[in-house]
């Protein structure tokens, strides 16, 4: 990190350290945050919307939540995880946090994410308001990370605040990175804290883009959620369906999810563990599987690249080809 970074990064952790203790008033919609009956409602619907999104998830396994803060999603991810192992580089938070009382399973660790070593790995990745503070500059490290955490067919889930909703409330400036700082005062004292715009559709474009599967929505204001996979697949079975444009494919990989892709006069289409209905959809060009093509000489050609794109490991025969 250059010192500029490091200088930006150190105030982040300053801030929410000397905040922890007044933190849930935000999420709560109390003293300043508290903007009426209706838009407190309003804001309580996406809450519940949050947690009906998380709780659909189902069981997360071998979980770890990343800056886990004061406690406002550990409790309810204690409750779907077999073990929880809670990261956040500020003490005052943790301590707020276990004073919350979680079972057993539920353990705690002081450390700065940017420096966590992933000497485990786990069915689930979680964290919640934290993708917003990473500059530009540390995404892809941030993402690499979380890649590294997950297990074979693991995933991460996220939640975090809504680029277009009216929570954003600081004077902010645009550094020469592109990240977006707020200035904030507490105490006498003024920190520069990042905050970046997050819109669904961007979030996603931009992990295709690194090789993550990704499926990202809005609530009805608010925030936005996210579950997204680590692409690479090993296909085990590829049977060419139609050799006249547009060439079409079905299979499926080794942990037997679907596999389908199609290519016609363009980007190829690539679903993977999509549900039959959904892999419909996108053939009608769903961004997040166009795969665009460096060689379309023939079909086997195509399979070559789409596998390089999406980091696929396809067999040594493929059946129709």
């Amino acid at each position: 990190m250059t010192p500029e970074l490091v200088a930006l990064m150190a105030g982040q952790r300053a801030y929410y350290a000397a905040r922890a203790p007044t933190y849930d008033d935000w999420w709560q919609r109390n003293g300043i945050y508290d903007e009426g009956d209706g838009r407190n409602a309003a804001w309580t619907a996406d809450v519940e919307a949050l947690q009906a999104w998380l709780g659909s998830q189902g069981r997360l396994g071998r979980c770890i939540e990343l800056a886990g803060g004061t406690g406002l999603w550990t409790t309810r991810l204690g409750r779907q995880a077999d073990e929880l192992l809670v990261v956040d580089a500020s003490r005052e938070v943790l301590t707020l946090n276990r004073a919350r009382g979680h079972p057993p399973h539920v353990r705690f660790r002081q450390a700065d994410i940017f420096a966590l070593e992933p000497l485990q790995q786990f069915d689930t990745v979680f964290f919640g308001f934290w993708l917003n503070h990473v500059p530009n500059s540390l995404r892809a490290r941030f993402w690499a990370l979380v890649r590294g955490l997950l297990r074979p067919g693991g995933r991460a889930l996220f939640v975090d605040s809504a680029a277009a909703s009216t929570i954003w409330r600081f004077d902010e400036s645009i550094d020469r990175q592109g990240d977006r700082i707020q200035q904030r005062e507490l105490d006498g004292a003024v920190f520069g804290v990042v905050k970046q715009p997050l819109a669904p559709d961007d979030v996603r474009q931009w992990l295709c883009a690194e090789g993550w599967w990704a499926d990202v929505a809005q609530t009805n204001e608010f925030f936005i959620h996210g579950r997204c996979e680590p692409a690479a697949v090993e296909v085990v079975a590829l049977t060419c369906t139609c050799d006249i444009a547009p060439v079409q494919f079905e299979g499926r990989t080794r942990d037997d999810r679907p596999l389908y892709i199609r290519q016609h006069e363009g980007p190829a289409t690539v679903c993977i563990g999509r549900p039959r209905e959904t892999m419909a959809a996108a053939v009608q060009g769903d961004p997040q599987f166009l795969v665009p093509l460096l060689a379309q000489d023939d079909a086997r050609n195509m399979l070559d690249d789409i596998a390089r794109w999406c980091d696929l490991t396809l067999p040594d025969h493929i059946a129709g080809l």
